[in-house]
């Protein structure tokens, strides 16, 4: 898995690692960390995302 640019509140084109064109490109981003316990979150540098090995299942 790879990031993807965050460009004036929506995803920005990036290459993928599998064939294709994201479908998800110019997709609205929310920030709704607040809403989610910090032990499930995990940054490197500027970026926070989910760890969904230790999110539960049921949350995703």
């Amino acid at each position: 898995m790879r990031l993807a640019p965050f460009e004036d509140g929506r995803i920005g084109p990036h290459d993928r690692n599998i064939p294709g064109g994201c479908k998800w490109v110019g997709t609205e981003v929310l920030d709704d960390r607040l809403g989610i316990p910090r032990d499930y979150l995990i940054t490197i540098g500027d970026t926070t995302g989910i760890d969904r090995k230790r999110l539960p299942r049921d949350r995703w």
